[in-house]
């Protein structure tokens, strides 16, 4: 399965994001939380992709680049900024620029963002977020 996919951030110094990605893979879009909200020191991957193999109540699955900054949301794992992708992930999207999402199937709690050499795992939401 091929599908077009876009990365999203608004880059702040966190990381180096740039403002834009295309992937081909799963449907996703990573994004920088809301000033409004006081989550712009946050960023989040959204998987919209219906045949991505990860459950929740209803919601799209949402990976998180900095619990810490969230802290009054629920989350299946910790993020670590400076990981390893274990030998059973399977790469799921990538782009032209080089950025590469891994998913292990053995644990749904955490999503790989990789580029070059630098690799983050982003951790699981277990609540339902909004900001209005």
């Amino acid at each position: 399965m091929v599908l077009s996919t876009a990365l999203l951030a608004t880059s702040c110094g966190t990381g180096g994001l740039p403002s834009h990605v295309a992937f081909t893979g799963v449907e996703a879009d990573l994004w920088r939380g809301p000033a409004h909200c006081e989550w712009d020191g946050t960023w989040f991957i959204e998987v919209n992709d219906e045949s991505f193999p990860v459950e929740t109540d209803g919601d799209r699955p949402v990976w998180v680049r900095d619990p810490a900054e969230m802290d009054s949301f629920s989350y299946a794992a910790e993020s670590d900024l400076q990981a390893e992708v274990p030998g059973s992930a399977d790469l799921v999207a990538q782009s032209d620029e080089g950025y590469e999402l891994w998913f292990d199937p053995n644990d749904e709690t955490l999503l790989y963002l990789v580029k070059g050499d630098r690799v983050e795992s982003w951790a699981l939401a277990t609540d339902y977020f909004g900001c209005a």
